[in-house]
């Protein structure tokens, strides 16, 4: 599945040789663009389970074709896979508005004609990142099929900005292909008095060089500090934070966990101090720069000490509780997030104030990351259980396996079917009747001696 889903990307990625730009001369509606579709949902998902709607089959890949007139149009070939030029298959396409790439083009968005248009669109329209369509593309889809009925935003070339605008990378195009060898990383740095000092970083696939042939060694093995103001790092530490983490992350996560575990500089140091000591440390390495490995990770981890203090709410210890509350931002709009983002209230933002206090100690809450933060109340009971219990999610599925066994919440369940499952079930128990039940250590003597 992993290697599907950067494939998947890459083949949007080098998607203009096989784009059908359609015809740019098409009227652009002044009411917004409909979204129409072969399918109601695709894959297993909640919509699976009615028999009152079409499901597609999982993506194997999407084509995108610019040659819709009024309207995205999601096309399932039902059980065909087709393949494109590079030899990339996939089995839906995506009939994308041609009037989004006439749009990009006129604004003078950078290679109007890949498949930069409709990238363009998701990140203004829906905050959706090719880095995070990456790690599932069905977000995308997903999210479009949630407008069908409605309408979505006409963009206009004033729209086209950032790193979109080809003046904005013009530097970028006089960077020649290199030849790297394998288990060597390099910087790419053309102009050494680049400072900057906000977090502008993300990864190369999907950098300057993703639409262009030949550059394969340096989006793999280079770091390049563009004089445009953003830093690129490249897929060999997304490639390894996988191996270490167990999920492929394409955000900024790999280049603070390289940075942390080689320069020993954390993004808290680089938050508080500017971006300009990273950039500094891979300029002093920039001909010896460390090839990672999940090995070092490993180390670096356990080098850390273990910081388990829940002192500050022991005001709270022997108060009577009925339930835990729930509070939540999150919006359910069908994603998955097979990332398992979660972490005790003590790392949330109800601890900072003694005024919140007791809701992090007594409260579930849900963020729109999406993001579980769960209460220190499960800790401190999981501590009394296993007095070794030094902070990590075993207070988390172990509430659960004592009090909703039958819920089928575990880490490889939630891990399979996504995050916004259990996020789901949390809200569907804090709303019933019985609630979110408040643990007591002696339900979790009695069960899990049991298990």
């Amino acid at each position: 599945m992993r290697k599907f889903m950067y494939a998947l990307v890459m083949l949007l990625a080098i998607i203009a040789v096989s784009c059908n730009m359609g015809d740019m001369g098409s009227d652009v509606p002044s009411d917004g663009y409909r979204v129409i579709s072969d399918v109601s949902a695709i894959g297993d998902g909640e919509a699976s389970r009615s028999r009152s709607v079409q499901i597609g089959d999982p993506i194997i890949g999407v084509l995108l074709e610019f040659d819709g007139t009024d309207a995205f149009h999601i096309e399932y070939l039902n059980g065909r896979v087709g393949k494109n030029g590079d030899g990339m298959e996939y089995n839906y396409i995506l009939h994308v508005p041609a009037g989004i790439a006439d749009a990009y083009r006129e604004g003078g968005g950078h290679n109007p004609e890949s498949g930069n248009p409709f990238w363009w669109y998701m990140s203004e329209c829906f905050g959706l990142s090719m880095d995070k369509i990456m790690s599932d593309y069905s977000q995308a889809l997903d999210r479009l099929l949630g407008k069908v009925g409605s309408t979505l935003p006409v963009l206009v070339p004033e729209d086209v900005g950032g790193q979109w605008k080809d003046e904005n990378r013009f530097i970028d195009d006089v960077i020649e292909p290199q030849d790297i060898e394998e288990g060597r990383l390099i910087l790419i740095d053309p102009d050494p008095a680049t400072s900057f000092f906000d977090h502008s970083i993300d990864n190369q696939n999907i950098g300057p060089f993703a639409d262009k042939t030949g550059y394969g060694d340096i989006m793999q093995r280079a770091f390049y500090i563009s004089p445009s103001g953003a830093l690129w790092f490249p897929m060999a530490l997304v490639d390894v934070y996988e191996d270490y983490k167990g999920v492929r992350k394409s955000n900024g996560d790999p280049f603070w966990k390289y940075l942390e575990v080689y320069f020993d500089i954390s993004l808290q140091d680089v938050r508080e101090e500017g971006m300009e000591q990273a950039l500094e440390a891979l300029r002093e390495k920039k001909d010896e720069l460390p090839y990672p490995n999940s090995k070092d990770y490993y180390e670096k981890d356990e080098e850390k000490p273990q910081e388990f203090d829940i002192s500050k709410y022991e005001p709270y210890f022997q108060k009577e509780y009925e339930k835990l509350e729930l509070v939540s931002e999150w919006d359910d709009d069908g994603s998955i997030t097979k990332d398992l983002n979660l972490s005790s209230q003590r790392e949330g933002d109800l601890a900072g104030s003694e005024t919140t206090r007791e809701q992090a100690y007594t409260t579930f809450s849900l963020t729109d990351n999406p993001k579980v933060y769960w209460p220190v109340a499960l800790e401190y009971v999981e501590h009394q259980y296993d007095s070794s219990y030094s902070g990590n999610g075993d207070a988390l599925w172990d509430y659960l396996a004592v009090y909703y066994p039958e819920s089928g919440m575990t880490t490889d369940y939630v891990r399979k079917n996504g995050l916004e499952c259990l996020m789901r079930f949390l809200v569907n128990q804090s709303q019933s009747e019985e609630g979110l039940a408040f643990p007591k250590v002696e339900d979790y003597r009695r069960v899990l001696i049991v298990m």
